[in-house]
């Protein structure tokens, strides 16, 4: 059972944004949500095993997710001129087989829900490269948008992550020692 099952889409970014991109997911989102408040995120490259079957991890890892959590990145001109990796499962490592089945399953079976997340400027065209079911899921809910240049280290009480906490699932009680007081 994973808390969030994480999407996010690769092709056709600029180097910077690249790297912003994999820094947010393989450091700064794990540091944080699973090391200090003890969600379980599943992350692609990270959670699955090289060489299994991958539509049915992700269909099996979508069912057994709490929320899906959608990063969304600047959109260069190519993704715009041609079809963005949400489109076209095959160009990208993580966009999109995982971010349909996801949408599919907010939108029309379980209603999952979404927590989406803004990396960098959207740009003058907005969102409108993004397909239409993720359209409507922007337009319920505005993004979070993640502050360029933020450092984790002391950075995670701040208005950004407990937005994020906000959207997540309840996590269980730790078990603290109960003391009564003589």
């Amino acid at each position: 059972m994973y808390d969030a099952y994480v999407v996010y889409q690769t092709e056709g970014l600029q180097k910077a944004a690249e790297d912003q991109l994999f820094s947010f997911v393989t450091s700064s989102l794990p540091s944080v949500l699973e090391d200090k408040f003890g969600y379980r995120l599943f992350i692609h490259g990270r959670d699955d095993i090289p060489g299994e079957d991958r539509l049915e991890l992700v269909e099996n890892c979508i069912k057994e997710s709490k929320r899906l959590m959608v990063i969304l990145t600047p959109a260069s001109a190519s993704n715009i001129k041609d079809k963005t990796p949400f489109e076209t499962p095959e160009t990208s490592v993580v966009g999109g087989f995982d971010c349909q089945v996801g949408l599919h399953h907010a939108l029309v079976q379980n209603g999952l829900k979404v927590i989406l997340i803004q990396l960098g400027d959207p740009g003058p065209q907005g969102y409108t490269h993004l397909p239409p079911g993720l359209l409507h899921l922007i337009k319920k809910s505005a993004p979070i948008r993640w502050p360029e240049g933020s450092q984790i280290l002391g950075f995670q009480r701040s208005r950004f992550w407990k937005r994020v906490r906000y959207l997540m699932p309840v996590t269980p009680a730790k078990n603290q020692e109960v003391t009564a007081l003589v």
